[in-house]
């Protein structure tokens, strides 16, 4: 059996993802090196599930060398050979009591593909994996592009230097592989800052020359034993990547200034990070977490018994309920969770689902707080996420903290279904829309086309959520706060223009009523482009504009008013529960100083007026206004 890799450079030129790359890209967003780190090798790892499987199992551990695992180390890279790339390059980046990653996916495809390097496109995960350092295709159904995904394990290496072993399946056969590659971007050097380690190969083209191929089955597990990683079990696919001296290019820092360690970093904020960003993985057993440091087990929290995680896991549940329906559901009994669409109007698509559950403001945990700054206040917060169940990034609902009394937490899904009407799939346009580091999304007209479904979004959620929270604000204009709950007047969706407040009153407008009783011969009851919104002694009342035209000799009579609740299903019928909404009163402005105040039916009106139907939303719900009137002498 060898002890000593081949070492060979080549001159790779696709793709251009390096761990600077990474490390410029993370230094403009939200997320640190670490997030991104465990992003990335997650979401690979979860591309390459096998679906028929049920959950993929996700392993990180860390672990030093023994100075035997030291030792193998250095004499298969090639430490005695003075003039060798490692001698140069990485001898400085490693110590016998560095602190390595091992992550590991099973239940998973593996790398497949040729083992060459090669131009072709198709069944080239392993080659574009190992010897590109970016690619130009991606996998439909995928998180991100495989180029960047790759370029961040790199940059958790002080080295740059990872491990690669992989078993695939091919055919009723398995295979194991093992390669070593270095892709150091502080290299000055004209041959190339890449380097591979493997076994001497010709190329199937032989004027190319020679390569760094990987070592196959008994070989590849012998070296990844040595190296200290697991080796796989007898019928068991999938990848394991050794992220050498691991450490992120800056460390945090704690309040007192002092750096964290790698251990720290790994036993205290690693299994923050798991629940943060898939605790949706989690609850639905799509993927088995686990984290060990040397043998030691570390625990990873319950986000169904960690606030704010089970809130979003509560509303996460139900949409999920909604999903599996055979029709959209009707309002939720529960009085604290709320589902709607979030619709474009032209052309007419249903962009997604949000889903959100009120909630107390109380405390959340420090640990949360101090990790994660969407958590710094009890503002309402909205997980965005693909269809696939890819959390992207948190929306903050940004609210005057103070005066808040109620928040809330929920999700946001993209629409997977293709809507075949306009031919258009929403869940692609969200997918290209992710920023490189991928937690956000940000509409490129040239590339996404002219209709920014990306600012519908963030403009629906915020108006939604900031109506369907009580809160006690100084009146703000309607255009700064529009429409949360997008009640259904008739065909059209209408704008909310009044305040939310405490319990002051709505600003009326009865100049839009008009005597039009000169050209007209019957009387007219027409809904107006007005809805109010506001909270009044704890109670959310929803009030809705109609102008009533009287003609000369002529009454009015107001029978009933009926608000009809509409289910997330267009086709379905409208329906009438108090229990969910409830009328309460009409009111007309006679004069500055005198109000009409009817609350039962019928009654007469003998003038042309303005009058303002008003009722108790108890559960954000969507609903059109029925008014049975008859005229009369």
């Amino acid at each position: 059996m060898i002890e000593k890799l081949y070492e060979g450079r080549l001159h790779i030129t696709a793709g251009t993802s390096n761990a600077a790359s990474v490390i410029k890209a993370i230094s403009g967003s939200s997320l640190s090196v670490s997030e991104t780190f465990l992003r990335e090798a997650i979401q690979n790892s979860y591309d390459a599930r096998r679906k028929t499987e049920g959950s993929i199992l996700f392993k990180i551990r860390a672990f030093k060398f023994s100075s035997e695992q030291f030792s193998f180390f250095e004499n298969a890279m090639g430490k005695s050979n003075a003039f060798s790339f490692y001698k140069k390059y990485i001898e400085d980046n490693v110590e016998s009591d560095m602190l390595n990653l091992e992550v590991s996916d099973s239940r998973t495809k593996g790398l497949q593909g040729s083992i060459e390097p090669t131009d072709q496109i198709e069944n080239q995960n392993f080659a574009d994996f190992v010897y590109q350092s970016g690619n130009k295709t991606q996998q439909e159904g995928t998180g991100g592009t495989f180029g960047f995904g790759k370029a961040a394990l790199y940059a958790f290496s002080k080295a740059r230097t990872i491990a690669i072993y992989s078993r695939v399946k091919i055919g009723e056969k398995f295979e194991t592989r093992f390669i070593v590659v270095c892709n150091d971007e502080r290299i000055d050097d004209s041959k190339s800052d890449r380097c591979w380690w493997g076994k001497e190969k010709e190329y199937t083209d032989k004027t190319k020359g020679i390569y760094a191929a990987p070592l196959l089955n008994n070989e590849a597990d012998f070296f990844a034993k040595n190296f200290g990683m697991s080796t796989f079990g007898e019928i068991e696919t999938g990848t394991k990547i050794l992220i050498l001296n691991a450490e992120p290019e800056v460390m945090p820092k704690y309040e007192n200034g002092n750096s964290m360690t790698m251990e720290e970093i790994f036993r205290d904020r690693f299994p923050f990070y798991l629940v943060h960003w898939y605790w949706n993985k989690i609850i639905e057993r799509r993927i088995e977490f686990s984290l060990f440091f040397e043998d030691e087990e570390i625990e990873i929290p319950d986000p169904r018994e960690l606030y704010p995680y089970r809130i979003f896991c509560k509303a996460y549940e139900r949409y999920q309920e909604h999903k599996r329906s055979s029709k959209n559901p009707r309002p939720s009994n529960e009085e604290n969770l709320v589902m709607e669409k979030i619709e474009f109007e032209k052309p007419k698509l249903t962009l997604g689902i949000l889903t959100f559950c009120k909630s107390d403001t109380r405390e959340i945990p420090s640990r949360v707080k101090n990790l994660f700054e969407v958590f710094k206040s009890d503002e309402p917060v909205v997980a965005c996420m693909r269809g696939i169940g890819h959390i992207v990034f948190y929306d903050k609902i940004h609210l005057p903290v103070k005066e808040l009394l109620q928040t809330c937490y929920g999700t946001f899904l993209t629409n997977t279904s293709i809507q075949n009407q306009h031919d258009i799939n929403v869940d692609e346009y969200f997918k290209r829309a992710e920023n490189q580091t991928h937690d956000r999304w940000e509409h490129k007209e040239g590339r996404d086309g002219i209709w920014n479904f990306c600012k519908k979004v963030e403009t629906q959620i915020k108006e939604k959520i900031k109506l369907a929270t009580n809160i006690t604000v100084q009146e703000q204009r309607s255009t700064n706060i529009s429409a949360a709950i997008q009640q259904k007047l008739g065909e059209k969706l209408f704008r909310f223009t009044s305040n939310v407040g405490g319990a002051t009153l709505p600003q009326y407008n009865d100049a839009s009523t008009k005597e039009k009783t000169a050209k007209q011969k019957k009387c007219e009851i027409k809904k107006d482009d007005y809805t109010n919104v506001e909270i009044a002694g704890g109670k959310k009342i929803v009030t809705v504009r109609f102008s009533v035209t009287v003609v000369p000799e002529k009454k009015v009579v107001i029978q009933n008013v009926t608000p009809l609740i509409c289910s997330m299903d267009e086709n379905d019928e409208k329906f009438l529960d108090e229990n969910i909404l409830q009328f309460v009163q009409a009111e007309c402005v006679v004069s500055k100083s005198l109000k009409r105040i009817q609350k039962k039916f019928p009654f007469e009106i003998e003038k042309s007026s303005t009058w303002y139907f008003k009722f108790e939303d108890k559960q954000n719900c969507i609903f059109d206004v029925n008014v049975e009137w008859k005229e009369s002498k």
